[in-house]
């Protein structure tokens, strides 16, 4: 949308504002091969890359040749090995990147490690604490494995917040309807699955629907068609 229209559509439609997402990438230099580290970033763009590792890394030189051509800006965080220190490090590093209208992508697939697992958990655990302290931002992190071939595919799997049953029952309702659903049938679908006593009625559900909304909004696998009324979809294989 041109910029001259941007303070229209934001003073009459502020839930539907023009936005431009911060993409970062957290990437574990990994015995993969370097396709597999970059796939990611030529699938779903790159604003920053923070690449962690060990500095004896032979895939070192060229993640950061690669990166350099691709004209992503990145910066390497050193990581003596294990599950702590690696934990500790991409904390520190997702906590300084989260802010509103950014998404954090996590890189699975370089090395099935404690390392790996180590970045995964950080992530989840400052994107939750980032909701805790920011009740209206627009936020998001989601992993991503990536399948070889030709072309090279992604599976994305989001983090949500599942300690609340009600974001569980709409991951899992929107993932597997057949088409895009609005609010109110996607409210009616989870009265149908619980007792009547433990449903929220509608106005308390379409606060707690734009939360979870909130955490998942910025993740590829989120869809939101702006019909006569938004509908919504998860894509998740």
């Amino acid at each position: 949308m041109p910029n001259k229209y941007y303070k229209y559509w934001e003073k009459f439609f502020p839930d539907r504002r023009v936005v431009s997402i911060h993409r970062i990438h957290f990437i574990l230099a990994g015995n993969a091969q370097l396709e597999t580290h970059l796939a990611g970033i030529s699938r779903l763009g790159a604003d920053e890359v923070v690449v962690f590792a060990n500095p004896a890394n032979a895939i070192l030189n060229q993640l950061k040749q690669s990166l350099a051509e691709m004209g992503v800006e990145y910066r390497i965080r050193e990581i003596v090995g294990g599950y702590y220190d690696s934990f500790v490090k991409a904390s520190e590093e997702a906590v300084s990147s989260l802010v509103e209208d950014c998404a954090i992508a996590v890189n699975m697939s370089t090395e099935q490690s404690s390392e790996s697992s180590a970045i995964e958990d950080a992530t989840r655990v400052q994107v939750y604490f980032f909701h805790r302290r920011n009740d209206k931002a627009v936020c998001s992190g989601y992993r991503y494995f990536v399948k070889p071939g030709r072309p090279v595919k992604l599976d994305i799997a989001p983090f949500w917040n599942f300690h609340n049953q009600s974001h569980n029952d709409m991951l899992e309702i929107l993932s597997t309807v057949d088409a895009s659903i609005g609010v109110t049938e996607l409210w009616e679908m989870i009265k149908d699955t619980k007792e009547k006593e433990n449903v929220e009625g509608f106005e308390a559900f379409r606060k707690i629907f734009r939360d979870f909304r909130r955490w998942l909004k910025n993740t590829p696998c989120f869809t939101e068609q702006m019909q006569k009324g938004p509908k919504y979809k998860i894509e998740l294989k």
